[in-house]
């Protein structure tokens, strides 16, 4: 690595089985600082096709990132992986993080829609639909990728249908957003992702409003 031959690196790693923390310090924490994990990534690809050989040192580098609070180099990991389900968990973090007003969640709507488009895909494979048959990663075993029932996928799709429903209502009525509740450590204003007392603020937000208009 010091003499930019990451190629003879991974090589090696890959055939010596070499311990995480190798490629997490040897490989991976070098190549985030050169800007080179586009690189990384390539070279990983070209050696290994279906990342399951060097899954486990993809999956450390996951929870080094979110350790670590690098959501977006994390999501770009996870979308080269290919693991849609996590890849929508981090997009709905991103639509909820540091944002103290419907408002704001107005502006983030985009991260529930592309965390929606990955569930659909990652239905779409586990359904046998999949109609790029040139995929890199059109692999039987996955075996390193999140799982999750269809049902579970389809209950998630329609929370983040609900909430785009909800924020896009809340923004076109200027209703400001309820407190959060008195245990909530921080300001975010409560969504449906949040627990069963935020999700109660939700639907009460979003109820009075269409009542009031009935009447």
């Amino acid at each position: 690595m010091r003499h930019d031959n990451m190629k003879d690196a991974l090589q090696h790693l890959l055939s010596k089985e070499c311990p995480e923390e190798v490629f997490l310090e040897g490989v991976l924490q070098p190549s985030l600082e050169r800007g080179r994990l586009g690189m990384l990534q390539g070279l990983l690809e070209t050696l290994d096709p279906g990342l399951e050989v060097c899954s486990r040192y993809l999956l450390s580098s996951c929870q080094l990132l979110q350790r670590r609070g690098h959501f977006h180099t994390l999501y770009q990991l996870q979308q080269f992986m290919m693991d849609h389900v996590r890849a929508a968990m981090t997009c709905i973090r991103f639509f909820t993080h540091g944002v103290v007003s419907y408002v704001q969640l107005g502006d983030q709507r985009r991260w529930l829609v592309r965390a929606k488009e990955h569930l659909r895909t990652y239905l779409q494979e586990q359904q046998g639909t999949r109609t790029n048959s040139t995929n890199r990663k059109k692999s039987t075993s996955n075996s390193f990728r999140k799982k999750m029932s269809s049902s579970d996928v389809s209950r998630h799709m329609n929370t983040i249908e609900l909430q785009l429903e909800v924020t896009g209502s809340c923004i076109t009525v200027k209703h400001p957003a309820p407190p959060p509740p008195p245990s909530a450590s921080s300001s975010t204003p409560p969504t449906l992702f949040g627990p069963s007392s935020m999700k109660i603020d939700v639907a009460c937000k979003g109820e009075p409003p269409r009542k009031a208009s009935q009447r």
